[in-house]
């Protein structure tokens, strides 16, 4: 997000627990670890999201360890395992299709 816009937290208009208001700027931050950070492996640590209120600069971090599954690029095959891309309902693997015939 380059300017302030209103963002969605699983469905919810996320707003800003100390002025209520509802536009945000959007950056990631890393949660740097000491074991990582002492052997200069920072990239290696996760990240989490930062919403920061437009108006008063309050700041709401955001962890997730696993996406929420409407955000996921893809699905897994019923049958045999394999990757489906989100918006494809035929495995390009094995061919199964959950779409009825």
């Amino acid at each position: 997000m380059k300017s302030p816009e209103q963002v969605k937290i699983d469905g919810a208009i996320l707003r800003c627990q100390h002025c209520d208001h509802d536009k945000f700027l959007c950056r990631e931050s890393l949660l740097n670890t000491e074991g990582l950070t002492f052997f200069s492996l920072d990239w290696l640590n996760k990240t989490a999201k930062n919403f920061i209120c437009a108006k008063c600069g309050f700041v709401m971090w955001f962890v997730r360890d696993e996406e929420p599954e409407e955000t996921r690029e893809v699905v897994e095959c019923f049958s045999c395992g394999s990757s489906i891309p989100i918006g494809q309902t035929i495995c390009p693997e094995c061919g199964w299709t959950y779409k009825g015939e």
